[in-house]
Protein backbone atom coordinates (compact mmCIF):
# COMPACT_ATOMS: atom_id res chain seq x y z
CA UNK A 1 0.00 0.00 0.00
CA UNK A 2 1.81 3.59 -0.83
CA UNK A 3 0.41 6.42 1.21
CA UNK A 4 0.58 10.24 -0.36
CA UNK A 5 1.93 11.92 2.41
CA UNK A 6 0.46 15.24 0.95
CA UNK A 7 -3.08 13.70 0.32
CA UNK A 8 -3.74 13.34 4.42
CA UNK A 9 -1.57 15.96 6.39
CA UNK A 10 -4.50 18.76 6.19
CA UNK A 11 -6.48 16.62 7.91
CA UNK A 12 -4.29 15.82 10.60
CA UNK A 13 -4.32 18.21 13.62
CA UNK A 14 -3.58 16.76 17.20
CA UNK A 15 -6.84 18.40 18.27
CA UNK A 16 -8.78 15.92 14.99
CA UNK A 17 -6.61 13.17 16.44
CA UNK A 18 -8.30 13.15 19.80
CA UNK A 19 -11.67 13.67 18.16
CA UNK A 20 -11.44 10.59 16.00
CA UNK A 21 -9.88 8.47 18.72
CA UNK A 22 -13.08 9.24 21.08
CA UNK A 23 -15.44 8.61 18.13
CA UNK A 24 -13.69 4.81 17.20
CA UNK A 25 -12.89 4.05 20.71
CA UNK A 26 -15.38 1.47 21.39
CA UNK A 27 -14.69 -0.11 17.76
CA UNK A 28 -10.89 -0.87 18.83
CA UNK A 29 -9.17 -3.61 20.57
CA UNK A 30 -6.99 -2.53 22.98
CA UNK A 31 -3.37 -3.62 20.56
CA UNK A 32 -5.07 -1.56 17.99
CA UNK A 33 -5.32 1.73 20.48
CA UNK A 34 -1.82 0.85 21.56
CA UNK A 35 -0.88 1.43 17.86
CA UNK A 36 -2.43 4.46 17.48
CA UNK A 37 -1.24 5.72 20.22
CA UNK A 38 2.35 4.52 19.35
CA UNK A 39 2.15 6.41 16.00
CA UNK A 40 1.04 9.36 18.20
CA UNK A 41 3.71 9.43 20.15
CA UNK A 42 6.55 8.39 17.51
CA UNK A 43 5.13 11.79 15.46
CA UNK A 44 6.18 13.60 18.90
CA UNK A 45 9.75 12.31 19.35
CA UNK A 46 12.17 14.40 18.61
CA UNK A 47 14.34 10.82 17.83
CA UNK A 48 12.30 10.34 14.68
CA UNK A 49 13.65 11.42 11.54
CA UNK A 50 11.49 13.60 8.94
CA UNK A 51 11.03 10.65 6.46
CA UNK A 52 9.13 8.70 9.48
CA UNK A 53 6.77 11.58 10.34
CA UNK A 54 5.84 11.60 7.04
CA UNK A 55 5.01 8.69 7.08
CA UNK A 56 3.05 8.65 10.52
CA UNK A 57 1.14 12.10 9.45
CA UNK A 58 -0.23 10.42 6.31
CA UNK A 59 -0.97 7.30 8.48
CA UNK A 60 -3.08 9.28 11.29
CA UNK A 61 -4.19 11.71 8.34
CA UNK A 62 -5.87 9.07 6.37
CA UNK A 63 -7.21 7.41 9.87
CA UNK A 64 -8.42 11.27 10.31
CA UNK A 65 -10.12 11.54 7.13
CA UNK A 66 -13.85 11.04 6.75
CA UNK A 67 -13.56 9.86 3.15
CA UNK A 68 -11.29 6.53 2.43
CA UNK A 69 -11.11 3.12 0.60
CA UNK A 70 -13.65 1.48 3.37
CA UNK A 71 -15.86 4.10 5.19
CA UNK A 72 -15.59 3.82 8.53
CA UNK A 73 -19.14 3.80 9.41
CA UNK A 74 -19.89 0.66 8.10
CA UNK A 75 -18.85 -2.57 9.97
CA UNK A 76 -15.43 -3.16 9.23
CA UNK A 77 -14.65 -0.19 7.81
CA UNK A 78 -11.35 0.51 10.72
CA UNK A 79 -9.48 -2.58 8.52
CA UNK A 80 -8.16 -0.70 5.81
CA UNK A 81 -7.11 2.07 8.37
CA UNK A 82 -6.02 -0.24 10.99
CA UNK A 83 -3.73 -2.49 8.40
CA UNK A 84 -2.07 1.08 7.16
CA UNK A 85 -1.27 1.78 10.80
CA UNK A 86 0.33 -1.46 10.98
CA UNK A 87 2.69 -1.05 8.15
CA UNK A 88 3.62 1.85 8.81
CA UNK A 89 4.45 0.42 12.56
CA UNK A 90 6.10 -2.56 11.12
CA UNK A 91 8.58 -0.23 9.15
CA UNK A 92 9.37 2.41 11.75
CA UNK A 93 9.64 -0.76 14.47
CA UNK A 94 13.21 0.51 14.76
CA UNK A 95 11.70 3.94 16.83
CA UNK A 96 9.20 1.74 18.87
CA UNK A 97 11.56 1.44 22.01
CA UNK A 98 10.90 1.09 25.66
CA UNK A 99 10.09 4.36 26.81
CA UNK A 100 8.29 5.06 23.48
CA UNK A 101 5.86 2.15 24.94
CA UNK A 102 6.05 4.02 28.68
CA UNK A 103 5.06 7.46 27.17
CA UNK A 104 1.37 5.02 25.04
CA UNK A 105 0.75 3.65 28.73
CA UNK A 106 0.45 7.09 30.20
CA UNK A 107 -1.43 8.53 27.55
CA UNK A 108 -4.03 5.56 27.75
CA UNK A 109 -4.21 5.77 31.63
CA UNK A 110 -4.85 9.19 31.15
CA UNK A 111 -7.53 8.99 29.10
CA UNK A 112 -8.76 5.80 30.89
CA UNK A 113 -7.67 6.85 34.23
CA UNK A 114 -6.67 3.94 36.56
CA UNK A 115 -7.74 1.27 34.83
CA UNK A 116 -6.31 0.09 31.93
CA UNK A 117 -8.26 -0.66 29.00
CA UNK A 118 -11.49 -0.72 31.12
CA UNK A 119 -13.88 -1.42 28.31
CA UNK A 120 -11.44 -4.00 27.18
CA UNK A 121 -12.78 -6.11 24.20
CA UNK A 122 -11.66 -9.81 23.65
CA UNK A 123 -8.99 -9.72 20.87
Amino acid sequence: MIIDPNKYDKHYSDKNFFKKLKKIIKSLSSKALKQIITLYVLLKSEDVSLYAKTLIIATLGYLICPIDIIPDFIPGGLVDDLMAIGCVLAELNFYNTKETQTEVDEIIKSIFGDEKFHYERKE
